[in-house]
This record gives structure tokens, sequence and C-alpha cells, in this order.
């Protein structure tokens, strides 16, 4: 079985994983997946008085940092539980039951800075590989 990372919520351990069908359905919401990377993580691009985005020395792109979006977080946060649920009730060949989204949300008692940055983790796993 896929070793996946796991999270309580309300005493209650869910598996969860960012992969390619996760990012599929932010895609379907944001059509634009910079724009709900920037949402999550509080990113917004610089740029100078005529709109062009402004670069650092190295060529990387420069941003001011904002508070995260919570829509972009309260998106992903169900898509990566439901698909940790689907590959964990696949590997053991039982019935799965998603969570409702809805459900997961409001009983979620992770601190809120640390709910994002778990869920940062995983999309930055996800996006770039381990660090």
């Amino acid at each position: 079985m896929e070793k996946l990372n796991s999270l309580t919520i309300n005493k209650k351990r869910y598996p969860y994983k960012c992969d390619l069908y996760v990012l599929e359905q932010i895609q379907t919401e944001y059509s634009d997946m910079f724009e709900f990377e920037h949402k999550l993580k509080g990113l917004i691009p610089r740029t100078d008085k005529n709109g062009n985005r402004i670069y650092k020395e190295d060529g990387s792109p420069d941003y001011t940092r904002t508070h995260f979006d919570l829509h972009a977080l309260n998106l992903i946060l169900p898509l990566m539980v439901n698909e940790g649920i689907e590959i964990e009730g696949q590997s053991r060949n039982k019935e799965i039951t998603p969570v409702e989204p809805d459900e997961l949300i409001r009983t979620c008692d992770i601190p809120l800075y640390d709910l994002w940055a778990l869920v940062v983790a995983e999309y930055d796993r996800c996006m770039f590989g381990k660090k």
C-alpha cells in the first residue's frame, strides 16, 4: 500500500494526498493553476507602474505576501482527503465512503495556520517533489 500522510480532525483520522486527480479538479474551478497557487499561498505578483511583472536578480518572479485565501484552502482540503480515502480504500479492497466537504470543514479542529502549512506542504510535494 502507498504510504499516505494523515491528519486527525475531531478525533477521526483522515488520509490525504495531492496528486494529478486533485489538481485536475482544482483546475476545473480556477482554470489557471498559478492563480490558485497564489491564492493558496497568499502571494501577489509584483508589478511596476505599467503593470509589467517584476523579477528578482536571479530571474525568479517577485511577490508581495498577503493572507492566504480561505476559499482556496477549503477547496483543496476535502479534495486531498477524499483522494487519500479513495487510495486507501482501493489498496485495502474496502468500501469507500467519501467525506462531505462541508462536514470536514465545519468539524475541523486543527489550528488554521497549522492546517494551512500542512496543505501547502502537500501541494508543494505534489508540484515540486520532496525537498
